[in-house]
This record gives structure tokens, sequence and C-alpha cells, in this order.
């Protein structure tokens, strides 16, 4: 089940709803999707199969502004995962894949006031010589185990910018670029 976060212009409320083809099934007025996960799926599920068969409102995706699936979220983790993606950086600055890679989550914490919708526009930070988009795929869930991810938990892929100007500070101490969106 997809769900979107958006708001209908020129209308600031923000709402959710379930994404069906080109439009939303909006829900009624009430909580975020943040407040349906951690369950392992099962608020997910009811509130989407609800919204589905009696829906606040229909309306299109084109005719929307849709905002990040978890607006606000109290913290956005960055986890570098993928091996040849790290490498490939490393070796790019001269550097080996260190041992704790593989024995630790090696993750930072990047800015959650800094996400926008999907068609905003991304600012150029001040300074930046390069702005570099790419795509991450991320989960949201309440719980706290790391052994498994329910079925029921969030998953979104979405854009992300950083700044790759070869002066960030961020470049001296091999954290990468300074992520921005």
């Amino acid at each position: 089940m997809r769900w979107a976060t958006f708001q209908i212009p020129p209308a600031t409320r923000e709402r959710i709803g379930v994404v069906r083809g080109d439009e939303i099934h909006a829900m009624a007025a009430g909580p975020r999707l943040i407040d349906l996960l951690g369950d392992g799926g099962e608020r997910l599920a009811a509130a989407g199969a609800k919204t589905l068969a009696s829906p606040a409102e229909v309306v299109r995706v084109d005719r929307v502004r849709l905002l990040p699936p978890i607006s606000r979220p109290p913290a956005v983790r960055d986890f570098m995962t993928f091996r040849q993606h790290i490498e490939t950086i490393r070796k790019s600055q001269g550097l080996e894949l260190p041992k704790q890679f593989f024995e630790i989550p090696v993750f930072y914490f990047t800015n959650p006031h800094a996400l926008v919708g999907a068609h905003d526009p991304v600012p150029m930070p001040p300074g930046c010589q390069n702005l570099d988009f790419e795509c991450e795929i991320g989960g949201s869930s309440r719980t706290r185990s790391t052994r498994s991810t329910s079925a029921g938990d969030a998953s979104v892929l979405a854009p992300a910018a950083a700044s790759r100007s070869p002066s960030s500070p961020s470049r001296s101490i091999s954290l990468g670029p300074a992520a921005i969106a």
C-alpha cells in the first residue's frame, strides 16, 4: 500500500492518504503517517483499508503538493551500508575501507528540518560548488529491533541532495559530503 503526505493548495493543512494510480484517497483529519507506525503494520493496514473503503476525499496526485512522507521526523539517520559505494568514495580519498565498517552500523544524523517535498526546490547551500542528487532507500519503524523489519513497517524511496564541494569541512574527516535534503 502506498501512502502520501500532502497539501491541497492553497490550503496549508497537512493530510495523509493512500495512493491508487493517479489518485490519493485522503484520510479524514487526524493522525500523521508517523502515528500509524510501530506496531508491525496493524494500524497502517487498518487505516489504509478504512480510507480506501470510505475516503474523506479523492484527489488527483497532480493537484496536490507532495510533502515528505514523514514530514517532521524526530530524527533522520543516514546509514553507510552499500559496500561498493563506500569503497569507491574511500579509494578516491586514498583510503582503505576500515574493518569497523563490517563490525558496527556506521551512520550519521542528518537534519530532519531540511526535508522537502517531491517537487519543492532544493536550495543551493552558500559556498557550494557542486550539488549532487542521489536516491535514498529508507525505513521507518518505532520498534527497537534491528533483527527484522515486518511487512507493515514503512519504507521510503526518496531523492537526496548533497554538497560535493571539495572544500567542504566534512571531507577532511572522511564523513563525505554534507547532506542537505
